[in-house]
Parts: C-alpha cells; structure tokens; sequence
C-alpha cells in the first residue's frame, strides 16, 4: 500500500520535476568545488536501461548538497583519477540529489536516512550492496569492489547468512559489509555470534580490533573495563600506540560534556579520569590533559579565564569538536556585559578565515549572544517562565532539545534567528529551551513523554501540554505547524484528548492522524484506517462522512474506504462538484492509465480503474479522459489519431499541470511514429515548451532532450 502511494505521488508530483541533478551550483558556493572524475548518469531509469545494455552494476551515489561529507567525498575520493577510473569501467555511475523534493520517493524507497550514502543495484534496481558514510582511498574502494562479486557484496552474504552459514571466517566478513551498510542491530547480531565462537582473548588480535572497539559505547561500559584490565594483551598485538591513542580519545570524549558544559560538573569523575590517564602512561604532550583542563576551567567560574585557555589551545582540539565547543558559548546564561564582550571578541577572531556554513554559524552565535534578532528565550528556572506565562495570558514556545542533536542545531542557527520568525515568536509566545539531558530535562522529559529531538511543545501557564511537533521543519512549515497548536481543532494535546474518550467523527480522525503523524506515534497510517474503518457503524460509513479522511490518507483503490464511494453513484454525484475529490480521483486513478500507456502495465490494478472510471461522468478534455482516450488510441497502435487529439484537444487543455502530464507521455509513444508524425510531434512539443510556465519548463526541456 506503501508503494502504491509513494508512485501515486510520483505520478502527480515528480512528472513536473525538472533535472535529477545537475552541476547547479552548491548552496555552499566555489569552497566545495570538486574536478569530479566520475561519470554520470542523472536518472534511474536511464542508469538501469544502460545497465542492462553494458551488462554492468549501478554505482548510485545519493547526494545531498546540504550534506558536507557529500562534498568531502567528491574532493577526496571521487576526484581521485584511478578511483574514477575504476568505477568508470565496472559500473553504470548513478547521482542524484535525495534532498530534492522529487528524489524523495526514490530516497524513501532505499531507505537512505543519512548523507553520504552509496549504493551498489542490479540492472533491475535492486540493492547488491550498500555503504552508509564515506571513508577516504583505499578503504572506500575495497567496500565498493566487494559488490562486484557474491561471495563478499551485501545481497550475497546476506543470502548465506539466511541459509544459515555461520563460520568465524564468514562472521569476521559478514560483521563489515553489514557494518559498512549502517545495519546496526544486524552488525551486533553477526558480531554477539562471532564472539561466542572465539576464545575472549582472541578479541585483542589485530583483526578484531574494529569489532572489538565497536562494543565499547564509553569509558564506563564492560568491554572498556576488560580493555583496561588486559592492557599488556592488546599492546601485544596493536602496539602501544594504538591502544594508548583509542584509550586518550575514550577519556577524552568523556570530558567534552563537561568542556561545554553539557551536562552537570562531576569532580569525581574528572579525578578519576586523570587517574586512569596515568595508569595508561598517556604522554604529557597528550590532548587529554588539555581536554581535561578546560573542561575544569568552565566548571571554575572564571570565563575569561576558560576564554583565553580554549584560545590557546584551540588547535589541538579536533576540527568538528573545536567548533561544538565554539558555539556552545552561546549556552551559557547569565553572563555579565564584560563577559559578553570576551566571549563575542574570541568568536569574531575564530571566525576570521570562515566562509559559508560555518561562518554563519558564528555569526548566528554572537546575535544569539547580543539577542539581536530571532526568538528571545526566557532565561533561568522553567517555574518563572510558566507564571509569566500565566501572567500574560500566553502560551509557552518550549524548545526541547540535546546537545548531540544535529536537527536542533539547523532549527536553532538556520530557523529561530530570522527576523520574522523571532517577531512573530516574542509577540505570540513566552519562550523557552531546555537542555533535555541536564538540570531539569530529565524531568521534564519525561512529563511531556519527550523520546525524540528535536522536540517543540506549546505548553499553558499551568504546564499543561497543548502541542507537540517532533522534528526539524523549514521556517514556513514550521510556523504552520505551530499554528495548529493555536486551534483547538488541530492543537495536538485536544485532538489526541477527544479520540482517546470515543470520538471518531471522520474530521477529527483526520486532524488526529496529522498531529499523530507529525510526532512519530502513528507509523503505519495504512493500519491504523483499516482498524477504524472496520469499527465504524454503517451511518459512520456513509461516503460524506469518512470523505475528511479519505481525502488526506487514502491512496489505495483496493481498500474499503475507497470503495464504500465508488461503489456508490449517489456520493459520487455530490462529490463531483468537489475539486478535491476530483484531484483525487486524477491521482489514485491517474497513475494506472498512464502506467498502461508509458509501460503497458496492465495488470488488475489497470483493469479495475478502467472499471471505476465508468462510474463517473469525466468532464471533458481534463486527464483522466484525455489519458482514457489515448489509452484507446494506443492499444489499436493508431498514433495518426493520437497525435490529431493532441493537437486539437491535449493542446487547449486548462489543467496546466495535467497537460504537462500528457505531453510527458510522448517520451514513451514517439518511437513508433513515423518520421512525419514525429515533425509534428516535435513542433508541438517546441510549441508548448516555449509557452510553459516556470515550474513546468524544465519539464519540457528534458522531455524535448529525450525525443530529439
């Protein structure tokens, strides 16, 4: 059901899309400008078409231009010549940006949730073999040539470990691809089973090392005891630098919370992690010591002090890091104008030799620092927040997030410090955030049942919840969705309320669906309407009554719901007069007339709409009736006729987008023309191209390039 909605939306939406990909330029500008030595192809189906003539695999690089590690692989690895090289001559080389709004069905269909990402597919489009993240040469090419081949590519070991294949050598091999893939539960299942079948020193040799590593989350977990107790066991067999440098990065990563203040100050755990630096013999060059200074110096009191420690020793903190801790100034609360002062100065300085992304970082920090423009958020304890709330009849804007949450970061530097967002914010709300990890976050969380960052909540002078928004959104979508906080019929705390005591008029369960949607607690939409609908009285069942519904999450022409209207001509009749109904109907029947033109996919989901569409009486020269006409046309093989109709009727139709749409399935038909119905075809498709509106020219330029 999934799918069919995913190409019902491909159907109505990405036929209008311009370009795949394109070398346009980065959001980031000339600074991730790359000699790429890769080459593309920019569509599936054009990668899978040559697939099957090269006899090769699809290397399908899924791009995002907001994704820096995108165009880090692009600088160090896909413009290297011999990589380049290599992957030119094994496979058919697929890119196409998935942050684009009409990549997101082919995103969603291989499940690509992060950036970078590669996949390896047969010439069908199925996955042979994936790597979640980049990694620099060779290593990046010893994962991509593991697709060529069974034995060692995803699909192919996979398929063995199915089978029930089990021995330490396979193991070992296995635990990578899947580790490389990003399929985390499955990586800890192959490697639980690895472990059991070695003796437990075996895991200090050399070759076990990645697995080995990959069961120690910190410096409290049970591994990392066993790592420190057999200290003399591992050196043995990595050397002593290697597990002196993996134990000062663990101790090191135990101190940076405290570095930027992230959660609350423990002496004790900073005396012990000193301890046990000594007991590992870390060098007094190390970094940690200087980790472990300055996250003393911020839990000191003294900030100009911590100030000009982190100025001099910025360079021997990592890059990434460095910065986290940068920008985590702008947390610290109640500073004096002195302070202000030095720490808005440090940031200027730092931010000297940025450009792009990270130059607006800073500059974002120091506003939020002088609170020039954006949301204003309340400072100290939640309780005073909530009684001036009260006191100014408001509603509180409450900002949950964590410090690792890299969706609050985009909200806070890239949504919350916009002018209109800041006005519109500080006049309708008291605002507030909380770290959800330190202080009163647990607490907090926990009363708001918060299991997701980031996390917005429109919460009462009272503390009573009214909304909730789970999740990073542009600005304008945003502030929609905060708005239906602000209307009873949709604020998510009322809509959840009347459903949980009973109600199920089809409206609410709508409003109901959308607000459950938006934070995570409703997965399975398709479920979940099927349970409703099955518990509905007859009267309930009426099409008037469930259209609300069906109208937002229904996509299936095989599904109950859907057929309680169409079986019944009456609610068809007074539907008709309904434009939304009407879109509707174009998207759940539209998909499966145009499939049968532009691929002869005529199967029962063709059949049974050709058997729907008769119940209606289609207005004329709109697309559903133009496609049932030329589907007619098509089957007797009479493209005399169907170039006349468009001409005469597809020409003139006044849905722009369905006339798009039409004209779109020329790429398909325009092989079995002759020579002169092809002219004609041409000069009609040049025609509309050059009359086209802005979101449909690309449309046409692609089209005119597929034909000519």
């Amino acid at each position: 059901m999934i799918k069919k909605l995913i190409k019902s939306v491909l159907f109505m939406g990405a036929l209008l899309a311009g370009p795949m990909f394109s070398n346009a330029q980065s959001m980031y500008g000339d600074q991730v400008k790359a000699d790429v030595k890769v080459k593309y192809v920019h569509s599936l189906e054009e990668a899978m078409a040559v697939a099957k003539k090269e006899n090769k695999l699809i290397f399908f690089n899924c791009f995002a231009d907001w994704a820096m590690p995108c165009h880090s692989m692009n600088k160090v690895v896909f413009s290297d010549q011999e990589f380049g090289d290599f992957l030119n001559n094994n496979f058919v080389n697929l890119i196409l940006d998935l942050s684009h709004r009409e990549n997101i069905p082919i995103k969603d269909k291989y499940k690509v949730r992060f950036f970078a990402h590669y996949l390896v597919l047969d010439r069908d489009g199925n996955v042979v073999h994936r790597i979640a993240g980049g990694s620099p040469l060779p290593d990046f090419k010893n994962k991509v040539a593991r697709a060529l081949s069974p034995k060692t590519s995803l699909a192919g070991m996979e398929k063995e470990y199915a089978k029930g294949k089990r021995t330490v050598q396979f193991l070992s091999e296995y635990y990578k691809v899947v580790s490389d893939a990003g399929y985390t539960e499955v990586a800890e299942e192959v490697r639980d089973l690895y472990v059991s079948k070695i003796p437990k020193a075996d895991m200090a040799k050399a070759e076990n090392w990645k697995m080995f590593t990959s069961m120690i989350d910190d410096v409290d977990s049970e591994w990392f005891a066993y790592f420190k107790k057999n200290k003399a066991l591992f050196i043995k067999h990595n050397g002593d630098k290697k597990v002196k440098d993996y134990a000062a990065m663990l101790y090191m990563r135990a101190v940076m919370p405290f570095m930027s203040s992230t959660v609350g100050y423990s002496p004790d755990k900073m005396a012990s992690y000193m301890n046990d630096a000594k007991y590992f013999e870390l060098e007094p060059e190390n970094n940690f010591y200087i980790y472990h200074t300055l996250a003393s110096k911020r839990n000191q009191g003294n900030l100009a002090d911590y100030v000009s420690y982190l100025e001099k020793n910025i360079a021997t903190i990592h890059p990434t890091f460095a910065v986290g801790v940068d920008l985590s100034l702008k947390n610290i609360v109640n500073v004096t104008a002195d302070e202000q002062k030095v720490i808005t100065e440090y940031l200027t300085r730092r931010m000297s030799d940025m450009q792009g992304s990270s130059l607006e970082q800073y500059q974002t920090a120091i506003k939020e620092i002088k609170r020039e423009n954006g949301i204003i958020f309340e400072q100290g304890e939640f309780a005073e927040t909530l009684k001036k709330a009260k006191a100014e009849n408001k509603l509180i804007f409450f900002d949950a997030y964590t410090t690792w949450c890299g969706p609050c970061k985009i909200m806070a530097q890239q949504v919350f410090t916009q002018d209109l967002i800041g006005e519109y914010f500080n006049k309708t709300f008291v605002n507030y955030k909380m770290d959800m990890e330190s202080g009163e976050g647990p607490k907090w969380a926990k009363d708001f049942k918060i299991s997701a960052y980031p996390t917005f909540l429109l919460v009462n002078g009272d503390g009573e919840l009214v909304h909730k928004i789970v999740g990073a959104h542009p600005p304008k979508e945003f502030v929609d969705l905060i708005n239906k906080g602000l209307n009873p019929e949709t604020a998510y705390a009322n809509v959840k309320n009347q459903y949980d005591m009973g109600n199920r008029d089809a409206k609410l369960v709508a409003n109901y669906l959308d607000a459950m949607k938006i934070t995570g607690e409703v997965r399975d939409i398709d479920i979940f309407l099927e349970k409703y609908y099955a518990a509905l009285t007859p009267d309930q069942k009426s099409p008037e009554k469930i259209w609300p519904l069906i109208e937002r999450y229904s996509a299936d022409i095989n599904n109950k719901y859907w057929n309680a209207i169409i079986n019944d001509k009456s609610a068809i009749g007074k539907l008709m007069t309904d434009s939304s109904f009407i879109n509707k109907v174009e998207s759940v029947y539209g998909l499966h007339i145009y499939n049968a033109i532009a691929k002869n996919e005529k199967g029962e989901q063709y059949e049974k709409a050709k058997k729907d569409l008769s119940n209606f009486s289609l207005a004329d020269n709109s697309l559903l009736s133009n496609l049932l006409i030329v589907d007619q046309l098509k089957m007797k093989a009479n493209y005399t006729e169907i170039v006349d109709f468009y001409l005469k009727n597809v020409a003139d139709m006044k849905d722009l987008k369905g006339k798009t749409n039409m004209d779109l399935l020329w790429k398909y038909m325009i092989a079995s023309c002759t020579d002169d119905q092809k002219k004609e075809v041409l000069s009609y498709l040049k025609e509309q191209h050059a009359s086209a509106g802005p979101r449909a020219v690309n449309s046409y330029k692609n089209l005119l390039d597929a034909v000519m």
